[in-house]
C-alpha cells in the first residue's frame, strides 16, 4: 500500500469514527404529548356534505430539542390531512383547544369514538398521539 493510500484510509477511518460519534449524541426528534381534560365528537356538515367534528381541551407539551412548535394540520384515523386552527406550543405545558372536522363521517351515532390523531407542524414534522376516546355529543353547542 502506498503512502497516499495509507493516508486516504486513515482519513476515511477518522471520518467514519467522527460520524459514529455524531450519531451517538444526536438529539432525538421532537415528541408531542397530550393530556386530555375533555374530548367529544358530534355530527356536522362541511360544504353541505355529512361530516363529524372532534373537539377537546388538552395540555400539550413538546419535548426533545423543540423550544416552540405550531401545529397546523391534523389527520384522524388516517383520514385526509386538513388544516386546523393553529395550536402554538412553547415550553412544557400548554392548555389548548383542539377542533377539526372529518369528511367523510366516521363513528357510530351516539357511541364513543376511538380516534388516533396525527398532528403536523409548520416544519412538516408528524406527531402521532395515542388512541383517544371522544365522547358523543349530538351537535355543536350541546353539553
Amino acid at each position: 500500500m502506498s503512502a497516499s493510500e495509507t493516508q486516504r484510509q486513515e482519513t476515511m477511518d477518522l471520518i467514519n469514527t467522527h460520524q459514529r460519534e455524531m450519531n451517538a449524541i444526536r438529539v432525538p426528534a421532537p415528541c408531542l404529548e397530550a393530556v386530555w381534560e375533555e374530548s367529544f365528537w358530534g355530527e356536522d356538515t362541511v360544504d353541505g356534505q355529512p361530516a363529524i367534528y372532534l373537539s377537546g381541551w388538552a395540555f400539550f407539551s413538546i419535548h426533545y430539542g423543540a423550544s416552540a412548535c405550531v401545529l397546523v394540520q391534523a389527520s384522524v384515523n388516517g383520514s385526509e390531512t386538513v388544516s386546523i386552527p393553529s395550536i402554538h406550543l412553547g415550553g412544557r405545558s400548554n392548555r389548548k383547544q383542539f377542533f377539526t372536522n372529518v369528511v367523510p363521517p366516521i363513528g357510530t351515532h351516539g357511541e364513543p369514538l376511538q380516534a388516533t390523531i396525527t398532528f403536523i407542524d409548520t416544519r412538516n414534522r408528524r406527531y402521532v398521539l395515542p388512541e383517544r376516546t371522544f365522547q358523543w355529543r349530538s351537535s355543536l353547542g350541546d353539553n
